[in-house]
């Protein structure tokens, strides 16, 4: 059936449904296509009326779908049987062959002399829950929240494809980076030592509305190079900084109003701070779970997982990673009788109180860890110079060994320290730490307040 027969039998409203941007689908009581409207082209990817009129609604719905759309068609056409028909959610082939989702809803149109029997089905595309849907698996996938944030300005491209959105923000490197397409990083680039409206946003803490006239030269120059005009930049808090993200969306010249942009912006504004919100979150665990507790140094596992991740970056030919890594296994003397005399919580402020000895007496780059208990270990990261590697052992030793006071008392305790060292390639973390530990037990078999070399062992 042509347009012209089909605007003829269906009617006037036809002919305004096919200027909607909603998806508008015509059967026969067959379940074939015999009208589309231009926007359901355009949404499945096809150029022309031909490539889908006459095919079967059963082409394009997603097989696991078919069952229910088939159910509900047939209580729509039951003679005598009202159904109210809600939208539903339903998948819908592209002609690339990837899946859709369109919300679709239906009504019957009752046969006339002109024409059969007629099912219209609208449908809708939401950019917004397919986005929300996606950047949901994003968040409970594991994928870094870079990954989500850079999801988050496609809120306004589906909306406005001819519009450029992007994100300013403290990504997880501490790092200002823009996010979007590549012409809203030409345009970061381009404004750089410039009071672009992204900068203002920030630093006043409110939007910023600049027209081309207002842009930096270079700033205009190159929005204007791809035909672009006023800038809307609209500050989020970020919870993990003190400056706040900010969503941007670029206007293109001569287009519709800036104004045309704020719901947009306001969506992508309060995508940006959930997911802001989420890595505040992650973070804090991330940290929990390689803190300890008490001291707030790194825990057995963190030592263990950096050390690894030494070694696996060693392999990978990572030329900035040290060649030799070294180990300080540490162990408290006299800590028993802390705990027998004076009770668990005076032991644990001596355990917080030389975890913040041990960390003021470390070289930069040094990273100290509570093995559990009263054990504690050293990562070296520079372990060249095994001399260096003493040096810092008898620091530590000097260092937990002075007097501490503890509420009403003074405490002693003392450390013995086992050293071990091991080409970062090479290194296996369970090997390090046990020959660290078997230096450790010869220390303290020695005499104690002391520190043993698994490589060469000393007299101190």
């Amino acid at each position: 059936m042509t347009d012209d027969v089909f605007t003829a039998a269906a009617g006037w409203a036809f002919t305004a449904l096919a200027g909607l941007t909603d998806m508008v689908v015509v059967l026969d009581e067959t379940l074939d296509l015999i009208w589309v409207n231009e926007h359901t082209l355009t949404l499945l990817g096809y150029e022309q009326q031909s490539q889908v009129v006459g095919r079967s609604i059963a082409d394009f719905l997603h097989p696991d779908d078919l069952a229910r759309a088939g159910e509900v068609v047939g209580m729509m056409m039951t003679d005598g049987l009202v159904v109210p028909v809600t939208p539903a959610l339903y998948r819908i082939r592209r002609a690339d062959g990837a899946w859709t989702a369109v919300e679709l809803n239906g009504s019957v149109v009752p046969a006339t002399d002109a024409h059969g029997e007629l099912i219209v089905i609208v449908g809708r595309f939401s950019g917004d829950r397919d986005l929300q849907d996606r950047i949901l698996e994003q968040l409970t996938s594991g994928s870094t929240p870079d990954e989500v944030v850079a999801l988050i300005p496609e809120f306004g491209h589906w909306r406005h494809p001819y519009e450029v959105y992007a994100i300013w923000y403290t990504d997880a490197n501490g790092d200002r980076v823009m996010v979007g397409t590549q012409v809203a990083t030409h345009l970061a680039d381009s404004a750089k030592g410039a009071d672009a409206p992204w900068e203002q946003a920030t630093m006043l803490g409110r939007d910023v509305v600049m027209g081309s006239d207002d842009l930096a030269p270079t700033l205009r120059a190159t929005a204007h190079e791809f035909d672009l005009g006023s800038c809307w930049a609209m500050p989020v808090s970020d919870p993990m900084h003190d400056e706040p993200a900010v969503v941007i969306a670029w206007s293109r010249a001569g287009g519709p109003a800036t104004e045309v942009n704020r719901y947009a912006l306001e969506t992508m504004s309060r995508a940006l701070t959930l997911v802001l919100q989420w890595r505040r979150h992650r973070t804090g665990l991330e940290n929990a779970a390689r803190r300890d507790s008490l001291t707030g140094v790194a825990n057995r596992g963190r030592v263990f997982e950096l050390l690894a991740g030494l070694r696996d970056e060693a392999r990978s030919g990572d030329a900035h990673q040290p060649t030799t890594v070294g180990l300080l296994y540490i162990d408290l003397d006299g800590f028993k009788e802390v705990n027998d005399l004076h009770g668990h919580t005076a032991g644990d402020a001596v355990l917080t109180e030389v975890a913040r000895r041990i960390s003021a007496v470390l070289r930069p780059g040094d990273v100290l860890g509570r093995l559990g208990g009263d054990e504690f270990a050293v990562v070296c990261l520079d372990a060249t110079d095994h001399g260096a590697l003493t040096i810092v052992a008898q620091r530590v030793i000097d260092a937990v060994t002075r007097p501490m006071r503890v509420g009403r008392l003074e405490i002693e305790v003392g450390a013995s320290i086992g050293i071990a060292r091991a080409t970062t390639r090479e290194m296996q973390p369970d090997e390090l730490v046990d020959r660290a530990d078997q230096a450790l037990y010869d220390a303290k078999t020695s005499g104690r307040g002391r520190w043993y070399s698994a490589e060469v062992p000393a007299e101190n």
